[in-house]
């Protein structure tokens, strides 16, 4: 693999980028957590408070929950989409050579790679 200056400072870059769309992507997945429980703790809640409420506490338990769960969504929608978009950058570096983009891309572990050595895809 290629070790100069630029490769190094490329992969830094891909490297914290992927790690930003990991944590939009979690971020998303704890929102969409955190709306399951608040709509139940709602639902819970107007339940126990009398019969009456019960149905109406049902109902704005789903609602609040379902808002919470579809932004959890639609953030960790974009999350995956800067994942897409940085695989796509990797993937057309003329800087790197196919071995850098799996490992940058998580594809396959750093591994020497003989010079004369073909590369055919995932180990």
């Amino acid at each position: 693999m290629s070790d100069t200056t630029e490769i190094n400072a490329l992969r830094k870059r891909y490297r914290d980028a992927y790690s930003v769309a990991t944590v939009i992507v979690s971020f998303g997945s704890s929102i969409k957590i955190v709306g399951i429980l608040v709509g139940v703790g709602i639902m819970l809640l107007a339940f126990q408070a009398s019969a009456q409420m019960g149905v109406a506490g049902m109902l704005l338990g789903g609602v609040a929950g379902g808002i919470f769960y579809l932004l959890g969504i639609l953030i960790s929608a974009q999350g995956q989409i800067l994942h897409a978009v940085l695989d796509t950058a990797v993937n057309s570096s003329p800087f790197l050579t196919n071995p850098d983009r799996a490992e940058i891309m998580s594809l396959r572990s750093a591994e020497p790679v003989n010079e004369n050595e073909t590369y055919t895809g995932l180990s």
